[in-house]
């Protein structure tokens, strides 16, 4: 009997453990994993104006072409749609794999995507949805959705960089 309520309390704790993303809509394919910097639970904090990364770990279910692309969208938790657009440059997953993985990319390879993502509208929490495509054949290859809550820092507290000036 006790046996059984061990694995009961294993099961429950388990299932209360939060995961920073969740699937996408219409059985989009989930990434393997996924890394957002200095974020363990939801909602992610981010800073307004700042720079944060997400490693999305995928695998190509088929033979890709040289043209995978990420998009972003972002609505609040009231449902509105907030226009993101991110620069050709971070919208290339091909030009930002980890690892020295390069596009094409086949069947079963496993590969990391370094997304960068600047919020520079103080939203308090939103929804984060980010796709990866094959551009050619227009199939989706990964897709998560996550929760961020983005702060605003006043000025004057600001940590300023010297090194980059």
């Amino acid at each position: 009997m006790s046996i059984n309520v061990g694995i009961l309390l294993f099961c429950l704790a388990i299932l209360s453990i939060e995961s920073i993303d969740r699937e996408c809509a219409n059985n989009k394919p989930t990434p393997l994993s996924i890394r957002i910097e200095n974020c363990s639970d939801l909602p992610c904090e981010t800073v307004q104006g700042e720079r944060f990364h997400i490693a999305i770990q995928f695998l190509a279910m088929k033979d890709t072409s040289t043209q995978l692309s990420a998009d972003v969208s972002v609505r609040t938790t009231t449902g509105l749609e907030i226009p993101f657009d991110l620069d050709d440059s971070q919208r290339n997953v091909c030009n930002n794999l980890l690892n020295g993985a390069y596009c094409p990319l086949y069947a079963t390879e496993d590969v990391t995507f370094d997304l960068a993502i600047v919020l520079n509208n103080s939203l308090g929490r939103s929804v984060v949805e980010v796709n990866l495509q094959d551009e050619v054949s227009k199939e989706v290859v990964a897709c998560f959705i996550t929760e961020v809550h983005t702060r605003t820092i006043s000025p004057k507290f600001r940590f300023v960089n010297f090194e980059k000036l």
